[in-house]
């Protein structure tokens, strides 16, 4: 395979997309072209004929990917940096039309989405290597390399007086502004040392090394390379709020964000714990990113016979129209063969559940995403609400994949699915109703990938696709967190949104089978009470820090919205006695 590398002339020194070029050198041979426009404006940037070349990649420049021939498109894979693309308007991504988008942030990945263009998410993560740091005192490192952060802006997030030393580095990037320099004072009394150059990154790194906490130097990444050489040393990692820090960060379990909005200061506790945790994500993160690698390959190597029939073509692979086409069904029957033939464990580790009552078309979709799953421990529950249209021949015809059905009257969903923990035999249970699918086909092997032990739910992001077919990413904070701030009165709307949806929520199935769904109490938001309660009395959280699920609008929260906001507030005063303030998260802006 010939291939045409298009990228930024900048990386070619600070190698930050080496990890890539790697594996795009396992596909065949590379011709490299370096835009150097960023250092030369107005110089010719001619990257030459592309018609001799099987794979065409541009890496992060906005104003080349614009530039490329319709008829090179359906070769050509966009990596678009998230801080190149931030500002653009829907327009630029509309006139991609035919490029392959390979996002590394979530952000991107969305955008692209929102004009269905297809698009794979590969987050990428870096190989640990933790360093044997003394908590004694906390020591912190800073590099200006912007405008902003700056020495004012982190030290009214940050108050300094919390570490025992400081060290700034001195070296901004060129064009971004002046160096912020603290107070004589200040200097004095938090002993601050300063550098203005290293002669090599090792150099750097043997400062960094000297530190434990670290805030990032942006706020705004591509990818944020130096925020994931700190998190993989174990340092203490502060950030903005913000892609694509927000991405690899967890606030208050592997580091702290800082939200423009929030005036609390952030007090550094525990960071040992933290540091202990930056290490695990950045291995689980490693093991996930080498498990894609495959699809990634096979991403770079597609080549669309036709054009999509729909500017939604990523979502109605996953959403097919009803009645679905010839095509979508003979891949689905590929997709139960392949699942039926499967070793399947004598004990499960996860059971997935499907509850369904007359909703062919979208059982059929559930069923779609159950079977490309790549995780192996785990089995297949359906529950039948006594359908009495299509979904009963669909139950038939796929009948061989199921290791447990059952069929019969209930009294709605959450009444099913406490029959589906009974039935079922996992460790855990994640419930996968008719229409709702997981995030990809590695999103249960990600999700479940390191989980400790005694963790007693499992859950993780997810999104939601509007009844206009527009997604959204839903983000979920640390639950025990948001728990701590619910029963102490510091929940707020930004921690409200961040509850994780059962869709994307792995419980122990012993929770579910000894408590129950209380559907008679709460029949629209049976799920969050029983996640508040299990909390309550001491379950183990673990945040999976992926992304596991995709779910539709229109289901049967949204279609009884104030009956399921009054059984939000109803599940929230069992936990907290501040009525001003439940009324203040639930008030309609």
């Amino acid at each position: 395979m010939k291939i045409k590398f298009i990228g930024h002339s900048y990386h070619q020194s600070t190698k930050s997309s080496q990890f890539f070029i790697q594996i795009v050198e396992s596909l065949g041979g590379i011709d490299y072209w370096w835009d150097e426009s960023w250092m030369k404006p107005g110089e010719n940037n001619d990257f030459g004929d592309l018609t001799p070349f099987d794979l065409v990649i541009v890496w992060q420049l906005p104003h080349i990917i614009r530039r490329i021939p319709d008829e090179i498109r359906s070769r050509t894979v966009y990596v678009p940096m998230h801080d190149a693309v931030e500002g653009l308007e829907d327009k630029f991504w509309r006139r991609l039309k035919g490029i392959r988008i390979l996002s590394l942030s979530m952000a991107t990945h969305i955008k692209a989405l929102k004009q269905g263009l297809p698009a794979l998410f590969a987050q990428y993560y870096p190989e640990p290597s933790p360093q044997a740091h003394d908590f004694d005192g906390l020591r912190l490192f800073f590099w200006q390399r912007q405008r902003s952060p700056n020495w004012r802006t982190v030290s009214a997030h940050l108050p300094p007086c919390q570490f025992d030393a400081i060290h700034i580095h001195r070296s901004v990037d060129p064009g971004a502004g002046e160096f912020v320099a603290p107070l004589p004072c200040e200097v004095k009394a938090h002993h601050i040392t300063f550098s203005d150059w290293f002669e090599s990154k090792d150099d750097l790194l043997e400062v960094m090394k000297s530190c434990n906490t670290y805030v990032a130097p942006r706020e705004s990444e591509g990818i944020g390379m130096s925020l994931l050489e700190a998190l993989s040393m174990g340092m203490v990692c502060i950030a903005k709020d913000a892609p694509t820090m927000n991405e690899y960060i967890i606030d208050g379990v592997n580091g702290h964000l800082i939200n423009d909005l929030s005036t609390t200061a952030i007090e550094i506790h525990a960071p040992e714990t933290t540091s202990r945790q930056a290490l695990h994500y950045i291995e689980k993160g490693r093991l996930n990113y080498e498990a894609r690698i495959p699809a990634i390959r096979a991403f770079l190597t597609h080549r669309p016979t036709a054009q999509p029939r729909s500017r939604h073509w990523a979502l109605d692979r996953v959403l097919p129209p009803p009645p679905p086409s010839s095509t979508w069904m003979a891949e689905l029957d590929q997709l139960f063969e392949k699942f039926r033939a499967r070793k399947r464990p004598d004990t499960p580790h996860v059971s997935v559940i499907t509850v369904v009552r007359n909703d062919a078309n979208g059982l059929l979709k559930t069923l779609h995403s159950v079977f490309s799953q790549t995780y192996q421990n785990f089995e297949y529950v359906v529950i039948d609400g006594a359908s009495t249209d299509a979904t009963r021949q669909v139950l038939a015809k796929y009948h061989g994949a199921m290791d447990a059905q059952a069929s019969g009257p209930d009294q709605g969903p959450y009444d099913a699915m406490n029959k589906g923990a009974q039935l079922a035999r996992g460790d855990f249970v994640i419930y996968m109703n008719a229409g709702d699918e997981f995030f990809d086909a590695q999103a249960l092997q990600s999700a479940m990938a390191m989980h400790p032990q005694d963790a007693d739910i499992i859950y993780g992001h997810h999104i939601f696709i509007t009844k206009k077919k527009r997604p959204e990413y839903r983000k979920a904070h640390g639950l025990q967190q948001s728990f701590d701030r619910l029963k102490n009165g510091t929940l707020d709307k930004h921690w409200l949104r961040g509850i994780p949806c059962h869709q994307s929520t792995i419980t122990r199935r012993t929770l579910i089978t000894q408590r129950g769904y209380d559907w008679q109490t709460f029949r629209v938001a049976a799920d969050l009470d029983l996640l508040l309660d299990a909390i309550a009395d001491g379950a183990n959280v673990y945040h999976s820090n992926t992304t596991i699920s995709r779910y539709y609008g229109g289901g049967m929260s949204s279609k009884q919205g104030d009956i399921c906001a009054l059984n939000w507030q109803s599940i929230f005063h069992k936990h907290c006695d501040r009525q001003a303030l439940i009324e203040q998260l639930f008030k309609k802006s």
